[in-house]
């Protein structure tokens, strides 16, 4: 079992992503990742569950109430993506993890809304009370990103104004669509790593871009995006970089994302670091968990928790459906 006395550093789309860590002198990219042996912690529901297809197709952390709060995306048999919400039991990560008896607690929109055939891959962040999640939404338009609010975590109203993030213009690098968001704040704005890809393109030939906002509302895309892209031929990650999962520390931002190569186009995870958001660098020792290692066919959202010294990481898995693993990491 995880430790029960324990400092959560870094959590993903949670209020503490703003926080440095005084402790961590070790670069992240040394820590060495290897699966628990209580993998996978999700697993698709029973049938007719909302879930039933896949258990997770993105995922976000809170540590609220003494326990965690795993907000996810799944898919019913149709294969519609909806958002529910998993609470641990008390502090391990390795769960046992309680299907909400209301899921999912984010559905689809009505006919004609922008978000009417599906709403995935959520993250969450509380901020003074408010906790705030980030969604993609799937419509005729395509796909974009919204905003919903809760008071108590589990009942969420979209944002009237959705979508908050959209699509770009023609011609520019996210005119076919924008997805996975990723949401910190940094102690000054709201910071969003976010993918798109072009019109005409795939949705997993795809890049990363960053938008920030000082209201939560508003935002503003980076004037160099895309700040990640795919690497040279040949590379691990040559064919679409996606899935980014944010935090900040001492002053640096972090972003874990997933890489796809030409090749085989099955996904594992990467590491980059910026000082500057328009200035991201990718990690020489990436990949930093490679699929091709493991009996998953693909890995993407790689959310982190920090636990005294200990690091530990969510993924998303494919096999035949979707699944959340967890990693259990040590500094070399």
């Amino acid at each position: 079992m995880l430790q029960k006395f324990f400092y959560v550093l870094i959590l993903c789309c949670c209020s503490a992503c703003g926080n440095a860590d005084s402790q961590s002198s070790t670069p992240f990219e040394d820590v060495k990742f290897a699966e628990d042996k209580m993998s996978p912690i999700l697993v698709p529901g029973s049938a007719g569950a909302w879930n039933e297809l896949k258990a997770d197709t993105g995922d976000s952390l809170l540590f609220k109430d003494s326990k965690w709060w795993l907000y996810h995306s799944g898919q019913n048999s149709s294969a519609t993506n909806l958002i529910g919400l998993h609470i641990s039991d008390g502090l391990s990560l390795e769960g046992p993890w309680n299907d909400l008896p209301n899921n999912p607690i984010l559905g689809l929109g009505s006919p004609g809304d922008w978000d009417e055939n599906g709403v995935a891959h959520p993250s969450v962040i509380e901020r003074s009370g408010q906790i705030m999640m980030y969604y993609s939404g799937f419509g005729l338009e395509g796909e974009q990103i919204g905003l919903a609010n809760s008071t108590d975590g589990v009942s969420f109203t979209k944002f009237s104004g959705n979508p908050v993030v959209k699509l770009g213009g023609m011609g520019e690098w996210d005119s076919g669509g924008v997805d996975h968001p990723s949401i910190i704040h940094d102690g000054k704005q709201y910071v969003m790593a976010y993918r798109g890809w072009a019109s005409g393109t795939t949705d997993i030939h795809s890049s990363i871009g960053i938008a920030t906002s000082y209201d939560g509302i508003n935002w503003t895309k980076n004037p160099s995006n895309p700040v990640l892209r795919p690497g040279p031929p040949g590379s691990w990650d040559d064919y679409g970089v996606l899935a980014p999962r944010l935090w900040f520390d001492s002053g640096v931002y972090n972003m874990n994302y997933s890489g796809k190569p030409n090749n085989t186009l099955l996904s594992s995870i990467g590491h980059a670091q910026a000082t500057s958001l328009a200035s991201w660098v990718k990690s020489n020792k990436n990949p930093i968990i490679y699929a091709g290692d493991y009996s998953w066919h693909e890995l993407e959202w790689g959310t982190n928790v920090k636990i005294g010294n200990d690091w530990f990481m969510l993924t998303t898995a494919w096999y035949n459906d979707g699944r959340t693993v967890l990693w259990v990491g040590k500094f070399s």
